[in-house]
């Protein structure tokens, strides 16, 4: 498994420490910046939460999709 990255300051961290660290390491979201964009973020974490079933609150997705693609969006 891959270790654990620290994640880049900025609003919604949290909910991205809280919610998909509980499942696996902060580094799937570094190996996944290269090429994910906002519509990419948004069917990764709705994936997440629709087929494997995380236990994330419905009213966090929107903020940690914002989180992702403004800190790990692919450029």
């Amino acid at each position: 498994m891959a270790e654990d990255v620290e994640l880049r300051p900025g609003a919604g961290r949290e909910l991205v420490e809280q919610n998909c660290n509980s499942c696996h390491t902060s580094a799937y979201v570094q190996m996944n910046s290269a090429f994910l964009n906002e519509a990419g973020w948004t069917a990764e974490v709705n994936k997440m939460v629709n087929v494997f079933h995380a236990p994330v609150p419905p009213e966090d997705i929107p903020r940690i999709i914002a989180y992702l693609t403004a800190q790990y969006g692919a450029r």
